[in-house]
């Protein structure tokens, strides 16, 4: 069940001391043609696969998935209230059944998370200021192939 994230945290945990202090310490060849959705009020556009529907493009929610194989994403911005991402990421931690791990991938510093009872993984980060978090989800758990898809889709994370 958690080797969808087993392999991500594997390949993190390889960088991870230089990871959370070295820009662009993990770095993700993206192999997928996906389309970009932006997030104007919150400055950063993510790329989907094109075959994936995209159901739900609000302010606050997105939300994606592929009819044919049943991967769902979906990207959620909740008030941070002035919270760092370390004391976030501590309060999430101490949550019965979440495993994390903080590290960087292509400039941009994440806590990855595992929700076994869930059977949700995925990332989350703040903005510069601490007002919002951003949380980007996948599910199923336990797809080796669906966790190197969303690490992907998490590397086309761009500023705009």
């Amino acid at each position: 069940m958690r080797k969808t994230l087993a392999l991500l945290l594997t390949v993190l945990l390889l960088c991870a001391p230089a990871a959370v202090l070295a820009e662009d310490a993990i770095t993700v060849a993206i192999t997928f043609d996906g389309e970009y959705y932006e997030f104007e009020d919150y400055g950063f556009q993510i790329a989907v696969p094109s075959e994936w529907v995209v159901e739900d493009e609000e302010d606050e929610v997105f939300f994606a998935y592929d009819e044919e194989t049943g991967y769902c994403m979906e990207i959620m911005m909740i008030d941070a209230g002035g919270a760092a991402l370390e004391d976030i990421a501590a309060e999430i931690a101490a949550q019965e059944g979440y495993t994390i791990m903080p590290a960087a991938l292509n400039g941009f510093v994440f806590v990855f998370f595992e929700a076994a009872e869930e059977e949700v993984f995925g990332a989350f980060a703040n903005n510069p200021d601490d007002s919002v978090c951003f949380w980007f989800m996948f599910w199923p758990l336990g797809d080796a192939e669906f966790g190197d898809l969303a690490l992907q889709i998490l590397a086309t994370i761009e500023n705009t």
